[in-house]
């Protein structure tokens, strides 16, 4: 796949972040197509003068974060930390935000031709910046969708995650 198809489907992300409606399907596959055309881009390395030039990304703003409120979920537990005490949970919302701002910010750069190396932007860009955001949403909507239908909207787990524990999900918080 070329980076064209990375730029098409970054496109296609903004467009639905900057929407009015936020639905899990078409994120859910928006997010898939994002990671499966970033995986399969070249390996290459970021020029060091670019990547120098791109600085650590600025914290996501609240503002940034609650234009995803009618998401059908928020809250989750994180995949990555099953050693950690509970409750512990993460913030999808905060995940759309942060791909967000980091893809925004990369389609601005490449639209005023910052960049000549766009496969290697684009690969750093993902490897280091926006990508783990996209498999902790992607994780997080599978697990809503397939191992916890009933997960309480917008709040804590739902009430089986509380007495017990989901496949792949946190142990009992009993």
């Amino acid at each position: 796949m070329s980076v064209e198809a990375l730029i098409q489907h970054a496109r296609r992300y903004c467009d639905w972040a900057e929407s009015d409606s936020h639905d899990m399907e078409t994120v859910y596959e928006l997010l898939r197509s994002l990671r499966n055309a970033a995986e399969r881009l070249q390996s290459s390395s970021c020029p060091e003068g670019l990547r120098a030039s791109l600085g650590p990304p600025a914290e996501v703003q609240h503002k940034e974060a609650k234009r995803f409120a009618d998401f059908p979920f928020q809250c989750y537990y994180p995949s990555y930390w099953p050693d950690r005490p509970l409750p512990l949970t993460d913030n999808i919302h905060e995940n759309f935000a942060w791909i967000y701002a980091e893809l925004r910010r990369g389609l601005e750069v490449m639209d005023r031709s910052e960049v000549a190396d766009l496969n290697g932007y684009w690969h750093y860009s993902y490897a280091f910046r926006w990508g783990h955001h996209v498999s902790a949403a992607i994780w997080a909507i599978e697990w809503h969708k397939h191992a916890e239908p009933d997960a309480a909207p917008n709040g804590g787990p739902a009430a089986s995650v509380q007495n017990s524990s989901a496949p792949g999900g946190p142990p009992s918080v009993s």
